[in-house]
């Protein structure tokens, strides 16, 4: 939204929410849009913004998400739109598959990975046509059934995403591009309550599964506090 000078004060601050879509219309919002041209510009298929929490790494992802799978009005009049022809010709082109492991607080190992299940089910059933329908390869197709209706193994889980990417390709000709927020998060919770190598092993798997050579992903990118550089978990990226 677009306000003169003397009255951009007159709308509120966006308080208790990242929704992006929502507050960059109807609050006080800093256009940070050019975020979006520095990504495509750098051309790289994978990217990891770390930076300690409250810095706006959710709500930097639910912007990319809005640009790549929302409507053009929403940016319309921000910096990105007048960057130039090649920047617009991205907007709303590719799916986006969303992931936040956010909320993976439990204190056990049996309940952080259903809750690591939960939320992985929730972001392949949006893609269910594209998984029943979108393409024809046998094993990997009844695996991510299997994920979808909630009957997948730890290892369908981790190899999940790679299998709906190439499905939803299949399915629109078009390549996804993959958000996965607080992917430390689970790693974080396994470190205090006592299964971290656990949780490591899966979470290796499951980003080297989802981002590594995948060429059915037009661009990955993950948020996060840690790097956790020394258990080699980012080390197959």
């Amino acid at each position: 939204m677009i306000l003169g000078k003397d009255n951009i004060w007159r709308l509120p601050p966006p308080v208790g929410t990242s929704d992006w879509a929502t507050f960059s219309r109807d609050s006080y919002c800093v256009d940070k849009t050019l975020l979006i041209k520095e990504l495509i510009d750098s051309r790289s298929r994978v990217v990891l913004f770390t930076r300690p929490r409250r810095f706006g790494k959710t709500t930097a992802l639910r912007m990319i998400r809005a640009f790549y799978e929302g409507e053009a009005s929403l940016f319309e009049d921000k910096k990105i739109w007048a960057a130039g022809e090649e920047y617009r010709r991205e907007q709303g082109v590719h799916p986006v598959i969303f992931l936040t492991f956010k909320d993976v607080k439990q204190t056990s190992v049996e309940e952080a990975f259903e809750k690591i299940s939960g939320d992985i089910i929730a972001a392949v059933w949006r893609f269910r046509d594209a998984v029943e329908n979108g393409w024809g390869d046998g094993i990997k197709k009844e695996k991510l059934l299997r994920v979808m209706h909630g009957r997948g193994s730890r290892v369908e889980l981790a190899e999940s995403l790679g299998f709906l990417c190439e499905a939803i390709e299949a399915h629109g000709n078009k390549k996804p591009v993959i958000l996965i927020d607080e992917y430390d998060q689970p790693i974080t919770t396994a470190s205090t309550y006592g299964f971290y190598d656990e949780m490591c092993s899966f979470v290796r798997v499951f980003l080297s599964g989802a981002l590594k050579d995948n060429e059915h992903c037009h661009m990955g990118l993950m948020t996060g506090v840690l790097r956790v550089a020394k258990e080699g978990i980012l080390s197959g990226l």
